[in-house]
């Protein structure tokens, strides 16, 4: 069994690797799922257009809902962002997946 907390750091999956089995990957993706949905990792930018409020989701690019409400479409937003983590990611053999730390922009910092 895997011992991971919320802190590691998420190094690449080599999936060519002799030991790397199917369920380790798949409890790899259910981590960082998890840690994407634990860490509030999705930002979101909303505005209203007219009678109708629009927004997509920065880090999940795809996710783009139109709703009447400010409400519905947080919560569309949310809806679409489970299902695109819902999504099946299909790896060719030798592929790998990681991910890069990237510091927040200047203009994202409050004073």
């Amino acid at each position: 069994m895997l011992n991971m907390s919320k802190n590691e750091s998420l190094t690449p999956m080599i999936l060519s690797r002799p030991s790397f089995t199917f369920e380790l990957f798949l409890l790899e993706i259910s981590r960082r799922k998890k840690w994407i949905k634990d860490d509030s990792y999705s930002k979101p930018v909303i505005k209203k257009s007219g009678d109708w409020w629009i927004g997509w989701l920065i880090d999940l690019p795809g996710v783009n809902v139109q709703e009447k409400t400010q409400k519905a479409l947080l919560e569309s937003l949310k809806i679409g962002a489970e299902d695109m983590l819902a999504t099946e990611i299909p790896f060719e053999p030798g592929a790998q997946m990681t991910t890069v730390s990237v510091s927040d922009p200047v203009w994202s910092q409050t004073a």
